[in-house]
């Protein structure tokens, strides 16, 4: 009799069971009163594409994958740019089409006259340019406020301040004092122009190289005054110091500690595959939901970026984007559909919107992340949960306390063989409910919620 109670059991599927009573072999408790910050937008880099994409392109990644922000890099001089006006303007257009409300600006270099190198590759910025390149950036500002309508919210002036990539692409070192010293001029030339744009700094490499630098700049109290975020990139080691950092949850802690001190905010800028020292990509795409998890909730970001957002195969096999794009003549785009990265950013991007506040999540299993979310606007509380253990599923008990008349969650996943796939809703029963987790999965639930 019970072999075939045991057989009658199993042509059920893992779905009907979530609904069901059984033992939990880890539990996850979810305090809607203990709140952090609020997220401000998921997205990326949209350069070094062709015109003309299609209507497809731009409602995959805004629609379907869900960005809600997008990092330009300005060039040394727009006026002399042939790409500015090609590909950043009609992107910027489509992304203000779609909602978008982040709009973070950085620069790869400034002029050439203005470096050490006098060239655009390699060298530092002259002190006695400061406020010329000051300047400028206040100009292509609001040069980008003319021609799209769209208010740049964030500026990083100089990105990986502290690597000259002489010979390979534009770009500007500077050392964390001299850093300091020009926010002390670049500040109040924006803050004059346009008090709402927020400066981000130092944007290093790596989390490493971005907590030496930020403690040197935060010391500084007259640059300290114009330093409004705390970015940083989670590339791999720093050079020189082969010590593995990438999405570290304590170098994302210490940061976040160092930020919270001054009431700085943090946001993760930047990663991707694309370094050498990165890990190889997941086939579940684990990789990239534990890096925006850590930032997230070890790390307090605001936001998390990515580069690139289009998925380039010919141009460069590293560079994993969201968005497959076949090898196109130019001024033609055709979609081959989303990557594994994109599903697996999707499991946060679609669902935890700007305005969503992180509640406080604990897990003690060290193979299972989750982080939660309540938008108060829109009435909807998420939850996503990262099973990284590669041989165990996890049968995950959720108790939650204050997410108040939460009936039910609609459930999607990502894994080895599912693309964010619709699952069954999963019913919410004294503000607790259990799901199977399978190993290598990134599960995220979404539901709307009554207030008080």
């Amino acid at each position: 009799m019970a072999l075939v109670v045991l057989l009658t059991l199993s042509v059920f599927p893992s779905c009907w069971r979530h609904s069901q009573t059984f033992a939990a072999n880890t539990t996850v408790v979810i305090d809607g009163t203990h709140e952090y910050q609020t997220i401000e937008g998921l997205g990326g880099h949209m350069e070094t594409h062709p015109p003309g994409f299609s209507p497809e392109f731009w409602d995959l990644l805004f629609n379907d994958i869900g960005a809600t922000g997008i990092i330009i890099t300005g060039p040394p001089d727009y006026k002399a740019d042939p790409w500015e006006p090609l590909e950043i303007l009609p992107m910027l257009k489509e992304a203000k089409a779609h909602g978008v409300k982040l709009y973070f600006c950085t620069f790869s270099s400034p002029k050439a006259e203005w470096k050490s190198s006098k060239s655009l590759y390699g060298g530092t910025l002259l002190p006695e340019y400061y406020k010329d390149f000051s300047n400028y950036i206040v100009d292509y500002i609001n040069h980008i406020r003319t021609e799209t309508g769209v208010d740049i919210t964030h500026v990083n002036p100089i990105p990986e301040p502290s690597i000259e990539h002489a010979g390979k692409y534009p770009s500007c070192g500077i050392s964390a004092k001299e850093y300091a010293n020009f926010l002390k001029v670049f500040g109040p030339v924006l803050r004059r122009a346009n008090n709402r744009v927020k400066i981000v700094a130092p944007a290093c490499w790596n989390l490493t190289i971005t907590i030496s630098y930020v403690k040197t700049m935060l010391a500084d109290e007259a640059a300290r005054g114009y330093l409004d975020v705390v970015g940083s990139s989670i590339y791999g080691w720093p050079a020189n110091n082969h010590t593995w950092n990438v999405s570290n949850p304590k170098q994302w802690q210490t940061l976040a500690d160092i930020a919270h001190r001054y009431q700085k905010e943090t946001f993760s800028d930047e990663a991707s595959h694309v370094a050498a020292h990165m890990p190889m990509p997941h086939p579940a795409g684990i990789h990239t939901a534990k890096w925006i998890h850590h930032a997230f909730v070890d790390g307090d970001a605001v936001a998390f970026m990515w580069f690139l957002m289009l998925h380039k195969r010919k141009y460069n096999p590293a560079l994993q984007g969201f968005v497959f794009s076949k090898d196109w003549p130019p001024g033609e785009f055709t979609s081959d559909g989303i990557t594994k990265y994109g599903y697996a950013f999707k499991q946060f991007a679609h669902w935890v919107r700007p305005g969503a506040v992180r509640v406080e999540s604990t897990s003690h299993d060290v193979h299972l992340l989750v982080s939660a979310y309540k938008h108060l606007t829109y009435k909807t509380f998420t939850i996503v949960a990262i099973n990284d253990d590669t041989r165990k599923n996890k049968n995950v008990l959720f108790k939650m306390n204050k997410i108040n008349q939460l009936s039910s969650l609609d459930v999607y996943r990502t894994s080895k063989g599912e693309n964010s796939a619709n699952l069954q809703p999963v019913t919410v029963a004294g503000d607790s409910f259990a799901y199977d987790l399978p190993k290598e999965s990134i599960t995220t639930f979404f539901g709307h919620f009554a207030t008080p």
